[in-house]
């Protein structure tokens, strides 16, 4: 309720983190030679872990996560679900660079997303959603709400 008037309820956008690492981590020599990068360790815990924690606490709703090289060994280790959020693999079949692995999830997202690279690391104060994720305004939720209630003439 907004200065006495009732107001729908619009419930908030879902966002989804898609989360590149199909590429091979040929840079990290020879972490990488029987293992995908994102499960290389990186202060005692796979990298990809550090990368879902920073995407959950940004705001995302589900991770999609473009495999390529050595997908199963990271669908065995994080499954389904990461932090109580869900996970959808996507398989980049082809390793023809970001841009192409981006593309590849594009049947799973549906309207804004944040990108997040599978290899990098953002160590530190932890953040919060609410620190991170700066939303619409109240009053910008409720144009958002009007505008798609509308119906046009017929």
């Amino acid at each position: 309720m907004i200065n006495g008037l009732r107001l729908p309820v619009c419930p908030s956008p879902r966002l989804n983190a898609v989360i590149p690492v199909a590429g091979r981590g040929s840079r990290h020599g020879e972490l990488t030679t029987d293992r995908p990068k994102g499960l290389v360790e990186v202060v005692g815990r796979p990298l990809l872990a550090h990368v879902f924690e920073r995407a959950v606490n940004a705001g995302g709703d589900e991770l999609v996560v473009i495999v390529g090289y050595e997908a199963a060994q990271i669908v065995d280790r994080f499954g389904d679900v990461f932090d109580g959020v869900p996970i959808t693999y996507v398989h980049q079949r082809e390793r023809k660079g970001l841009g192409h692995a981006v593309l590849q999830a594009e049947p799973h997202v549906d309207g804004t997303f944040l990108l997040v690279n599978g290899d990098n690391v953002f160590l530190g104060a932890s953040s919060r959603r609410s620190q991170v994720w700066k939303g619409p305004t109240p009053r910008s939720r409720l144009r958002k709400c009007r505008l798609r209630s509308r119906r046009r003439p017929a």
